[in-house]
């Protein structure tokens, strides 16, 4: 304002996303459980983020580049409040891991209960968060695993229901990734489709 700059501002939620550096705790979490070591989860693992996956967040920053007012500041987030517990569990169960994977450590000194965003001003232009939070932690997931497949999808075929549609076929589709897809159908995140059974090739 002092100097007329052209400026509009964005504060994301917890951004997390694939080839993100593993010290956070999503990219954190979903390495140590593919190699099969054990995950700290701090305190009672009620602490309480917003997650908002980091394609999305640069679809925020696109619009409010475009539309944004100068001098105003914007936050995004997804509205997907999870704790740390909830965030645990889902991993274990994509992964087919169970408890004996969590190692309860005690929780830091200062760490924030809580992390919430209000999101009505970006809304207002037009944007919100286009993927679920399974749908999103699932890419992350195949993302991590060595073996994982490209999809052709333009959603990176995850996008929900027709994420089964999209990776089934290729036929160098991994064992281990038809395990993950399999793990979020019975999760309820996306529905189960018959197009498992023409794979062909090496899988």
């Amino acid at each position: 304002e002092t100097h007329g700059l052209p400026v509009v501002l964005t504060r994301s939620s917890n951004q997390f996303g694939p080839y993100q550096f593993p010290e956070k705790l999503i990219p954190y979490f979903v390495t140590s459980l593919l190699d099969g070591r054990t995950v700290p989860l701090y305190g009672d693992g009620l602490n309480v983020r917003d997650w908002l996956f980091v394609q999305d967040n640069c679809e925020g920053v696109d619009l409010v580049l475009r539309r944004g007012e100068i001098g105003e500041i914007y936050n995004t987030g997804a509205g997907n409040e999870c704790t740390n517990r909830h965030i645990t569990d889902r991993l274990l169960a994509i992964l087919g891991k169970g408890e004996s994977s969590v190692e309860y450590v005690e929780d830091r000194l200062g760490h924030d209960r809580r992390y919430s965003i209000a999101t009505d001003k970006v809304a207002a232009l037009g944007w919100r968060a286009r993927r679920s939070f399974d749908e999103a932690v699932l890419e992350q997931v195949l993302a991590a695993s060595p073996d994982r497949v490209p999809a052709e999808c333009p959603h990176f075929g995850l996008c929900g229901g027709c994420a089964l549609q999209h990776l089934a076929p290729r036929a160098q589709i991994s064992f281990k990734q038809s395990q993950l897809i399999e793990s979020l159908v019975r999760l309820g995140g996306v529905e189960p489709v018959s197009v498992l059974e023409p794979l062909t090739g090496p899988v």
